[in-house]
């Protein structure tokens, strides 16, 4: 088993682990999630294997550790990966990793329906790599890193005290294009 499959296990039982814990309205709680979902990575011609714009649609998997204050202020760290490998390298690939350090609030619209808007700074890494079909010699790989800001809007419907459905849109401007995703998650707040 790789390493990047041992930390997406560890994240993920630990998140089901902490769902065990209670909370009370209107105090202040940590908040971890975990999201899923499509990525749109949007690649200059600099960055591109083949040297042209390239835009290229994939899976996105988000892990969120966070905290709301009792004034409704929202700070969270999200760990975000992308990547667009569907056919195990067979066609070019590019995979994003994202670590995310954003700040917002939440809008409570009504009482089963909220609004939070953030905004941040993303550390990101960009992974190219060529495929196998059609490509005669070596497959080429590269990586890029940098940060930017990266902006986050997600809708959320708590279901009881615990448990929050999400829906969710990021947009990252990045160095080499920009990474969009939407992703459907749960959070727990305790």
């Amino acid at each position: 088993m790789d390493n990047k499959m041992k930390k997406i296990i560890t994240l993920s039982a630990f998140t089901l682990l902490m769902s065990s814990f209670t909370t009370h309205a209107n105090e202040a709680q940590v908040r971890m999630g975990v999201e899923l979902g499509t990525g749109k990575i949007k690649v200059d011609k600099d960055f591109a294997i083949l040297k042209e714009d390239f835009d290229t649609d994939g899976f996105s998997l988000g892990y969120i550790l966070g905290y709301k204050f009792e004034n409704n202020v929202v700070t969270e760290a999200n760990l975000a990966y992308t990547s667009s490998d569907v056919l195990f390298g067979t066609f070019d690939s590019y995979e994003t990793y994202e670590f995310k350090a954003m700040i917002g609030y939440s809008f409570d619209l009504a009482t089963h329906f909220r609004v939070v808007p953030m905004v941040g700074l993303s550390r990101w890494e960009l992974d190219t790599k060529q495929g196998f079909f059609l490509n005669p010699g070596p497959e080429a790989k590269e990586e890029f890193s940098g940060t930017d800001f990266t902006y986050k809007v997600r809708f959320e419907v708590p279901l009881g005290d615990l448990v929050l459905l999400s829906l969710s849109y990021a947009s990252t401007e990045v160095e080499f294009g920009r990474n969009e995703t939407t992703q459907l998650g749960v959070l727990f707040e305790f």
